[in-house]
């Protein structure tokens, strides 16, 4: 049905450039009603799609995620803390030390940001964003 009316949409709404910016053209257009319908149908559907895409994502982020948002937000406060002292050697060094101190398992956090690009410190402050995630 979308190809139809993708078709529909070629076809019935093939007017010049110029026309799009002339009210009166656009109006005499035999199809304009029509095409218009289409046009706000394809807007609709666009939006509805990137918003079933957003909470998809938003919930493969959650289930990845090991933490809840109070966990991560204790993470990323431990890790600001400890790379303004120290830098970030490549590693998860602060991530590890965070989940002993949190009674985590280290081993399944880093499995958990790894979802994220993040395979060092700095990288889990960078790309694990709780904005995005819950």
């Amino acid at each position: 049905m979308a190809e139809v009316q993708g078709d529909v949409a070629g076809s019935l709404c093939a007017w010049q450039e110029s026309d799009l910016r002339d009210v009166p053209a656009r109006r005499a257009h035999k199809n304009w009603a029509v095409c218009a319908n289409l046009r706000n149908m394809h807007i609709r559907r666009k939006r509805d799609l990137k918003r079933a895409l957003e909470e998809q994502e938003k919930a493969a982020a959650q289930s990845a995620l090991l933490l809840d948002q109070e966990q991560l937000n204790g993470l990323l406060e431990y890790l600001e803390e400890r790379l303004s002292e120290d830098e970030c050697d490549a590693s998860l060094r602060f991530t590890r030390e965070w989940a002993a101190a949190n009674a985590i398992d280290a081993d399944a956090l880093a499995a958990s940001v790894e979802y994220f690009t993040a395979i060092c410190d700095c990288e889990v402050l960078a790309n694990v964003e709780p904005e995005t995630i819950f």
